[in-house]
């Protein structure tokens, strides 16, 4: 199977780097594109400080730049991390890493998700993590899932 469009995420965790690497060298090996993607929460200020600004245009200005600085990290680990390659980055922002993900892939085309997996808690071995169950069962592509190395000895 040849991949045209390989999209990795990323939480930026130390797990995820393992992700960027494998998903390098697949776009290399078939001349894929490569898109970074990172999920956000929405913009969301606490109600009581959204009673103490009370000006619509404050609060608009405070989520472009949260927009900005979230869509400056994304591309930022983009020149980074992916040893020279070309790479999309694009900042999603959802309540739902997976959902985002998922319905991101479909719209644009992609034919291979990299997605690391923390595999916490103490049944690590026998259970992903969640987004990243959700991702496998939701997903109209294959889904490569890059195991976390921590612990490897334990």
């Amino acid at each position: 199977m040849i991949f045209s469009e390989i999209l990795v995420t990323t939480d930026f965790s130390p797990a995820a780097k393992v992700a960027y690497d494998l998903a390098t060298y697949q776009a290399k090996a078939v001349g894929a594109d490569l898109t970074l993607v990172s999920v956000f929460p929405p913009f969301e200020l606490p109600a009581v400080l959204q009673r103490q600004i009370n000006d619509p245009e404050s609060l608009q200005r405070l989520k472009e730049e949260y927009d900005l600085e979230m869509n400056k990290r994304v591309a930022e680990l983009a020149k980074e991390a992916f040893h020279r390659q070309d790479v999309k980055a694009v900042a999603l922002f959802d309540s739902s890493p997976a959902k985002a993900i998922t319905h991101y892939a479909k719209e644009n085309g992609v034919s291979l998700i990299v997605i690391a997996s923390h595999g916490r808690g103490s049944l690590k071995t026998l259970f992903l993590g969640t987004t990243t169950q959700k991702v496998i069962q939701s997903a109209e592509c294959p889904v490569l899932v890059i195991p976390s190395l921590e612990d490897e000895t334990a």
